[in-house]
């Protein structure tokens, strides 16, 4: 720092750092200002930071739009001027903090005093003349019934501008007492309007969404500016004048709409990354600004200090998780695509920060700042440059609560990436307040249950249609908008309209197409995930749609829906699939006998689909989209129809980079199976997706496959295959290229990746050993198991909660297996004693364990103790799904997968899940959502028998393994309690359901 740098700075500390007397703010604060968008000690490190990147991109960015705000008269209050205005301000303000301007493309300081003189002025005579009117009760076009978005951004930014150019030294003079009057008659009506509806013809009861949120931090905004104000005596009766109260109601705010009513438990945002993003320009600085002023230790002298909350952290992590290959936001729910999200602002200590940092500087727009709020200097003062930015280690994702499930190759720009929708409740927002009654209108969801999306090699090939706008987003909100199976041509019903009468309510949202995510898996060869749920004739005999997808090598999409009518119905069911292609989208679309080709410029991608009961017949439409700039573009969605009382589909979304020749993509019907097969010469890959009709066994003669399982998705690759997989359903055993995998006699998903040198394999089931057998190498190194024992060319592979494994022909270190545990139920109020001891590792090396709570009840303090250890306990402390993540890592610093477990606080039937996956949720559920009237139905085909209950009785009495019968434990908690077989004797007397 040069000698005039620190001879500023000591002036400016010695002038801010007085504290203030009558505030409304703890005598534990420090109250000096800048209070708001920094401290007086961030100043000689933001000096600093100018003379590098990626801060001097970002300085610019804010001279930019200071400029843009030049030649706007002081009068011109409409809203997109004012929002200049109000952005240029607080700019300015920073920049006469940090003495620092451009000029010339060069970062400096002010060339004079005058110049600085001239900046701060400039602020001055802006705030002089702000518009001081909630646009809530303006006439249009300076207001309307919803602009009070507006007001909540202006105030914001009017605040900061003032408390930093106060904090800076900046001499008002006469002009102090009109400015502060200014703000104070701005908030105090933005406030009178909230909490007093009437005051602007009850528009804010329709605002429980991030109007609210936004509105609330503006006046804590507000309030810590003006902490010190006092209305003269006598001239405000009805107490809207003082910055306690909206600094009390606008936390309030905050934490009602951003905690409960549309926050999921796993952190998902209900609005969509979009919102999520919007909401953010006025919660970030807010936030940000109160940890710096209460930091770690005064939290709890008043308002919570949200910006170290763990929800926080989780939203982050989400909104990273749901960006696309090119680093821009998924455009689920209401949201424009190409939109770059503020990853330069974070608080300090996440696990993840150096991802946050990556994927700010690899996005549409790198390094974002700009929104109605501009947050350049909040990403000047909060962003850590030393940190060494890197993708994060896991690629794909699942959201529960939220219902979000991204299945993804990789971080890189061209990787295959699908995000698959399952909302319910919270995620679809049908939020509750504190007391668990309904809260609403809500306007920003989609109906989309089981919709996806796909981008690959660098292009949007199956579409989520984006938002446009408000006024427009019915052009693209509808089911009908989305990739997803329609009911006699419907989905499920508005849901807009369902959250008037949800207000109030408690119990289950008035509506149908709320699903349920299930079945996960994220493995080295494939991952995949489950949507369940029940639309198309509400409020009875709602079909049943269960989509199973699979994204295979990391490459392609196979999905298989079974759609089940009720109540002796006959629907016609509809598959569809917009792809980026026809029409006006900038792409071609052309037919194939059994789906389509959508090809752009990098990428295609060929569609192809089939039922068990034959084709489909399929028909074109043309729909619309957004593209990037809220341009409204047209495409063609090929639409596959069938009418029957079930039917089970297989469809594959299969990309190629368009430079290659196109794959051959067809349906297969044999006597023994149907399916899709794709051959892409191009890549040597060969696929099939087939489900088997009949008894087993079944085999697939072309890839040398056996099983006794029903589905099956097997992948060649290479002339003299260098690679094979295969994936099988409901199964004991598969056998690929003489191979075997077996587990034991216990049913569920067997995959297996062969390559030269290794063999990875999932077991998803019940046993405790799984086989393998002829491996085509001796093993020399294992991950993921516990033990192994080999006889000849059989292996025996001991495995614990992770069924994931690795055998391979190379030496080693083993990767460990986390074990965190089964599901269990706890009481509400009780501190359970979670163990992770069962976690394991071949080499019996030391095991350290990471525990992480990723998911709790929106009531819940998130209290997790000892993480670090092997035994922490977690606090139940509300009713709903807790979700805690384990991995463990090895004394030489191999770490295992993570592995999730669930707990239940308080009443299984009531805890907000779909626990049986079957479509409806708890009380809309006659087994009380649990799966009760079933259990001890060990072969899961909708009726007990005697054997089964000889079974049950054999396992509650130890005699044999619960693996004989998973379904005999119907609260899953390890063991089968005379209850249980109370319950499963009256299945068989009643039936299951």
């Amino acid at each position: 720092m040069g000698r005039l740098d620190l001879v500023y700075v000591t002036a400016l500390a010695c002038l801010i750092a007085v504290p203030a007397s009558a505030s409304w703010l703890p005598v534990q604060i420090d109250s000096s200002r800048p209070r708001i968008l920094l401290r007086a000690d961030a100043v000689p490190a933001i000096q600093e930071r100018l003379r590098r990147q990626p801060y001097q991109t970002v300085f610019a960015d804010l001279a930019g739009r200071i400029t843009q705000a030049t030649d706007i008269r002081l009068d011109d209050h409409s809203i997109e001027n004012e929002r200049l205005k109000a952005r240029a301000a607080k700019g300015l303000a920073f920049e006469y903090t940090v003495d620092r301007t451009q000029r010339d493309g060069t970062i400096g300081e002010f060339p004079t005093r005058a110049d600085r003189q001239v900046a701060g002025d400039r602020v001055r005579d802006m705030l002089l003349h702000m518009f001081t009117r909630s646009r809530l009760v303006a006439e249009p076009p300076l207001g309307g019934w919803d602009r009070d978005i507006n007001t909540s951004e202006e105030l914001l930014q009017w605040a900061t501008a003032y408390d930093t150019l106060k904090g800076a030294g900046y001499d008002f003079g006469a002009a102090e007492a009109p400015i502060i009057e200014n703000l104070v008659a701005l908030a105090s009506e933005l406030y009178d309007n909230y909490v007093h509806p009437e005051t602007a013809s009850t528009f804010p009861v329709l605002h429980q969404n991030n109007h609210r949120s936004k509105s609330g931090a503006a006046l804590v905004a507000a309030a810590i500016a003006l902490a010190e104000y006092e209305a003269p005596t006598g001239t405000d009766p009805d107490a809207l004048r003082s910055p306690a109260l909206w600094a009390q109601y606008g936390f309030e705010q905050i934490e009602f709409v951003d905690r409960y009513v549309l926050m999921a438990g796993d952190g998902a945002y209900a609005e969509g990354p979009f919102y999520w993003r919007y909401t953010a320009q006025n919660i970030l600085p807010v936030l940000r600004a109160w940890d710096a002023l209460v930091g770690q230790t005064a939290g709890a002298v008043i308002y919570a200090n949200r910006w170290r909350d763990p929800r926080l952290a989780r939203t982050l992590r989400w909104e990273l998780d749901m960006t696309l290959p090119d680093g821009s936001l998924a455009p689920l729910d209401d949201g424009n695509p190409g939109r770059s999200y503020y990853f330069g602002i974070f608080p300090g200590g996440l696990e993840f920060a150096p991802a946050l940092a990556w994927r700010w500087a690899n996005a549409p727009t790198p390094y974002e700042t700009e929104g109605s709020v501009d947050l350049a200097a909040d990403a000047l003062v909060a962003f850590d440059d030393t940190l060494a930015p890197a993708p994060p280690l896991d690629a794909t994702a699942f959201y529960i609560e939220g219902g979000n499930a991204i299945l993804r190759r990789d971080w890189s720009p061209d990787a295959v990436v699908a995000v698959v929708q399952a909302e319910h409740d919270t995620a679809s927002e049908f939020g509750r307040d504190k007391q668990g009654r309904g809260v609403g209108p809500q306007s920003h969801e989609h109906a989309e249950p089981g919709a996806f999306l796909l981008h690959a090699f660098g292009e949007r090939l199956a579409m989520d249609p984006g938002y446009l706008d408000f006024g427009n987003r019915t052009q693209v909100n509808r089911p009908e908008h989305h990739n997803l199976v329609l009911v006699d041509g419907r989905g499920p019903i508005d849901y807009l309209n369902a959250t008037g009468p949800w207000r109030g309510r408690t119990g289950r949202p008035p509506i149908d197409g709320n699903a349920m995510l299930a079945d996960t898996l994220d493995s080295g060869f494939l991952d995949a995930a489950t949507v369940v749920s029940r639309y198309g004739r509400y409020p009875n005999a709602s079909p049943m749609m269960r989509r199973r997808f699979l994204l295979s090598d990391d490459r392609y999409l196979a999905v298989y829906d079974e759609a089940v009518s009720a109540g002796g119905t006959t629907p016609t069911f509809t598959w569809l699939l917009h792809g980026n292609g026809g029409a006006d989208s900038g792409g071609t679309f052309s037919r194939l006998a059994d789906g389509g080709v959508w090809e752009r410029a990098r990428a295609r991608l060929s569609w192809v689909a089939t039922t068990d009961r034959g084709a489909l017949a399929f028909d074109e439409q043309t729909a619309v989209h957004e593209d990037i700039g809220k341009a409204q573009r047209s495409h063609t969605v090929l639409r596959g129809s069938l009418q029957a009382p079930r039917v089970d589909a297989l469809h594959l979304a299969y990309p190629t980079r368009s430079a290659v020749a196109a794959p051959m993509a067809e349906a297969v019907h044999t006597p023994t199976f149907s399916g899709v097969h794709v051959n892409d010469t191009a890549e040597l890959r060969d696929v099939w997706f087939v489900h088997f009709a009949g008894a087993a066994p079944h085999s697939l003669a072309p890839h040398g496959v056996l099983t006794d399982g029903d589905l099956l998705l097997s992948d060649v690759v290479g002339d003299a295959p260098t690679q094979r997989l295969a994936w099988v359903e409901h199964a004991t055993h598969l056998s690929l290229a003489g191979v075997e995998v077996a587990a034991s006699g216990a049913p569920g998903h067997i995959g297996m990746r062969l390559t030269g040198d290794r063999v990875d394999v999932v077991a998803e089931n019940a046993a405790a050993t799984v086989e393998v057998r002829s491996l085509p190498f001796p093993v020399m190194g294992v991950d993921g198991v516990c033990s192994t024992a080999t006889v000849g060319n059989l292996m025996h592979v001991t495995l614990g909660r992770d069924r994931r494994f690795t055998l391979r022909a190379t030496t080693g270190n083993a990767r460990p297996a986390a074990d965190p545990g089964a599901t269990r139920q706890a009481g509400v109020g009780t501190v359970i004693d979670l163990d992770g001891s069962a976690s394991c590792d071949a080499d019996e090396d030391a095991l350290e364990a990471h525990w992480e709570l990723v998911s709790a009840p929106a009531a819940s303090a998130w209290q997790l103790e000892a993480p670090g250890t092997l035994r922490p306990r977690l606090t139940v402390d509300a009713a709903g799904p807790f979700r805690v993540r384990l991995r463990v890592t090895d004394s030489k610093g191999a770490q295992s997968m993570p592995m999730d477990l669930l707990i239940i606080g308080g009443n299984l039937c009531s805890d907000g899940l779909d626990n049986d996956t079957d479509g409806l949720f708890d009380s809309d559920d006659p087994d009380c959502d649990a799966g009760l009237s079933c259990a001890a139905d060990c072969s899961e085909e909708g009726e007990v028998t005697i054997d089964e209950l000889v079974r049950a009785v054999a396992i509650a009495l130890d005699d044999q393994p619960l693996g004989d019968c998973p379904t005999a434990d119907a609260d899953h908690d390890g063991a089968v309690t005379v209850d249980e077989l109370i319950r499963g004797v009256m299945a068989a007397l009643d039936g299951c359901r």
